[in-house]
């Protein structure tokens, strides 16, 4: 489900893939991505070392969320990759 059109923001901002329930193999599909579109309530994969380490365009991952627990936003520092959440939306 789309929220306010987020999808067409974020497609202007390069190629988004969102998939509604993946698991650790089907990250492997779309490690080419550069903006990666979460929903932590659809999902328990933990976005950390083991299943970010080969997305070498990933620039933004955003969530459908206003915490971040299930992404390891310390690994995102260091790789440059900004995390947005609904908390710094609103």
């Amino acid at each position: 489900m789309e929220i306010n059109g987020v999808m067409d923001r974020l497609v202007e901002l390069g190629e988004v893939k969102y998939l509604p329930d993946p698991n650790t193999d089907d990250l492997k599909k779309i490690e080419n991505s550069n903006i990666l579109f979460t929903n932590p309530n659809k999902t328990k994969v933990y976005l950390g070392f083991n299943e970010l380490k080969n997305f070498y365009n990933l620039a933004v991952i955003v969530t459908a969320s206003t915490g971040t627990v299930h992404i390891d936003t310390d690994y995102c520092k260091e790789k440059n990759i900004q995390v947005i959440n609904l908390s710094k939306e609103y």
